[in-house]
């Protein structure tokens, strides 16, 4: 009887071993972070601390005193960016929070929207968790007054126009949208409206995590402007 050849019994015994080598290695199975319900008491901390940010980065806008210029409508006009890409109050507090695309997708759609006739999306969302009620933002949203329509000097114009003794009528203008914001402010630091923000936020769960595990935007920073809607 002939003998079974040596060699191919190791080799059957090498194979062997690579197979279990090369056995796959299964995956860590990744686990969704799960955060605790916040107790009412640790959701309205939240909304105060986020209304006070914002109220912060409205003083900065104040302080700056770049507003959106009005010389198309008469009265009083509500601009989310004007022609010089300057955003409104409330536009700049939503650009400032990271959320500068959501103005620029409104703007080119109705670049005089009211944010207190929104009633859902993105927006909405971020009215519900800005610690301010929706009134509130509304008040906040100061129209632009009427200046007329400016000259425009070319850079490289030699005739420049002789210094006017009175205030010009932007100036006017962005002085009465800097006392408005200043008054707001004074008003809106008193956190009156801040159970009411807190009850229509509780109506809507899915967002609460968002408020009380993300943290906002700077709160002082060079004023941001965007590229001015299409004209209609």
């Amino acid at each position: 009887m002939s003998r079974f050849p040596l060699w191919i019994a190791l080799l059957s015994v090498s194979a062997a071993a690579c197979a279990r080598v090369a056995a796959p290695v299964a995956e860590p199975t990744q686990v969704a972070e799960v955060h605790p319900s916040p107790t009412d008491a640790e959701l309205r901390a939240a909304l105060v601390a986020r209304r006070a940010h914002h109220l912060d980065v409205l003083r900065a806008y104040r302080e700056a005193g770049v507003f959106p210029i009005n010389t198309t409508v008469p009265g009083d006009g509500h601009f989310l960016i004007d022609e010089h890409g300057t955003f409104c109050a409330v536009a700049n507090l939503i650009a400032k929070d990271g959320h500068q695309d959501l103005i620029l997708v409104a703007s080119r759609t109705d670049n005089a929207l009211l944010f207190g006739d929104v009633k859902s999306g993105p927006i909405h969302d971020w009215i519900l968790t800005s610690g301010f009620t929706q009134e509130e933002i509304a008040r906040i949203q100061v129209p632009a007054p009427y200046v007329g329509e400016q000259p425009v000097v070319q850079p490289d114009d030699p005739v420049q126009p002789a210094p006017q003794p009175e205030p010009s009528p932007i100036e006017l203008a962005n002085a009465k949208v800097s006392a408005y914001l200043l008054a707001m402010e004074t008003e809106l630091r008193t956190n009156a409206g801040i159970d009411t923000a807190l009850a229509r936020l509780q109506a809507h769960p899915e967002l609460i995590a968002d408020l009380m595990w993300s943290q906002p935007g700077p709160a002082v920073a060079a004023l941001q402007f965007a590229a001015p809607p299409p004209a209609n």
